[in-house]
């Protein structure tokens, strides 16, 4: 499955992830987590092609967890404040256990909500998606 991933770290770091029809895969958090750990989360749900931060700048770790995985790095041009976060993420039944949570959530649907377009103009199988994206990343540049 390929994924859009949003990173909020720190000492607990939020970890959501999305399909690339905006469906919400997993919202979680994990705590003391090295990044090693934070890659194997999200790989083991699928492959990746958007790491998404809720800050501008973007924390090392995120970068970082970013090219390991070869995926386009979001992030907005300036830190996103919390109602904007609470409004981005108004309708999503899920019971957040910290704000972290609810950073990445709020990072992942504003990542997805900047490439749906770029989505729903591809009529391919994720296969054929991932080939796509690897050999045209620029199409996700901003």
């Amino acid at each position: 499955m390929i994924l859009i991933a949003a990173i909020d770290p720190g000492k607990t770091t939020g970890i959501a992830l999305l399909d690339v029809k905006g469906n919400v895969i997993k919202v979680t958090s994990l705590h003391n987590a090295r990044t090693k750990e934070i890659i194997n989360f999200i790989i083991k749900h699928g492959k990746p092609i958007i790491i998404a931060s809720d800050v501008n700048p973007v924390p090392h770790k995120v970068k970082k967890i970013a090219s390991q995985l070869g995926a386009v790095l979001f992030y907005p041009s300036v830190p996103m404040r919390i109602k904007e976060k609470l409004r981005i993420i108004k309708g999503y039944d899920i019971n957040f256990n910290n704000y972290h949570e609810i950073d990445a959530l709020a990072a992942a649907i504003k990542a997805y909500k900047r490439y749906r377009n770029f989505f729903a103009k591809l009529n391919y199988n994720e296969k054929e998606i991932e080939l796509k994206i690897k050999n045209r990343k620029a199409w996700l540049k901003k």
